[in-house]
């Protein structure tokens, strides 16, 4: 085993310049040093996701930062965003820390909270009602906010007329009683399909159909 993740972490340094790996707690650690706040260029991002699928491993990547000491905090965004990626996004094999900040400010909040109950009380009344008439408001909802409530890219998306989205959202707004032109009420939303999301009830972002 140890001789397999040394040939993984050598791979690895050659596929991702400027990198040097440790290993850690059987972890592969690769810390990358750049002249600047670049990102992993494209090719070196191609190239590792084909190596990591291949070898059915996954990576956790960290926030940039500039001082060693600093090395064990910005390790555990990598394991964090390794932790919440395997849970949320099966399919991939890189997760970025920064896509999962609100997720790890959750899983924080959880420890002395039932999530439930920081959930907009409404969403839950749009899913049981989705339930009961076999339909999916919750999706059409959820990808008119991910959509920043363009009603175009929603429809396409959602591959209905733009007319058909609209009553849709018009019908959403009477079943749940709110006003989708309230800032505070399409915050509170997305904060309630992240909490789902974090939960396992991620269905909604789903197309049934």
């Amino acid at each position: 085993d140890n001789i397999y993740i040394t040939y993984l972490s050598d791979v690895l340094e050659q596929i991702i310049s400027g990198s040097k790996s440790v290993i850690y707690r059987d972890n592969i650690v690769l810390i990358v040093s750049r002249s600047s706040e670049l990102s992993l260029q494209e090719q070196d991002m191609k190239e590792m996701v084909l190596f990591l699928k291949n070898n059915n491993i996954y990576c956790g990547i960290s926030r940039c930062f500039q001082e060693l000491v600093d090395l064990k905090e910005y390790y555990q965004q990598s394991i964090k965003a390794l932790e919440y990626g395997k849970h949320m996004k099966k399919d991939e094999f890189v997760f970025l820390y920064e896509d999962f900040v609100l997720c790890h400010f959750i899983d924080m909040i959880s420890r002395n909270n039932d999530l439930g109950q920081l959930c907009h009380t409404s969403i839950f009344k749009l899913e049981e009602y989705d339930r009961k008439n076999n339909c999916s408001y919750m999706h059409t909802l959820y990808t008119f906010l991910k959509n920043s409530k363009k009603l175009i890219e929603t429809a396409n998306e959602l591959h209905i007329h733009r007319n058909t989205l609209s009553y849709r959202l018009k019908s959403i707004e009477e079943i749940m009683g709110i006003n989708l032109e309230d800032v505070d009420v399409i915050l509170h939303l997305l904060f309630s399909f992240k909490i789902m999301q974090f939960m396992g009830k991620g269905g909604f972002m789903k197309n049934p159909a």
